[in-house]
């Protein structure tokens, strides 16, 4: 069963390379979905997709990031998607 989780994380998070290093560490770990920039500049989104233990691995380095980002939370919820990504994307 595919484990499906929405992240928004905040912080400094925008302008360094946030997305890029997420998006190269979910595709290490065999996971879907994508990240994208929200409207306000501290605040990223992603959608996650993948077996319960990367999920869980993925989570985890998103509270931290790359060394340019600043996390200050991490917010997760499981939800339902009828959509199964391929592929790992930055929008």
């Amino acid at each position: 069963m595919v484990n499906t989780y929405k992240l928004e994380i905040s912080g400094k998070v925008q302008g360094v390379w946030y997305r890029d290093w997420f998006c190269k560490e979910a595709r290490k770990l065999k996971i879907t979905g994508y990240i994208k920039n929200l409207h306000n500049p501290n605040i990223v989104e992603a959608i996650i997709q993948g077996n319960l233990d990367s999920v869980n691995k993925l989570i985890l380095m998103a509270k931290i990031g790359p060394h340019l980002a600043k996390v200050e939370n991490l917010k997760q919820n499981k939800i339902k998607l009828n959509v199964k990504f391929d592929s790992f994307f930055i929008k």
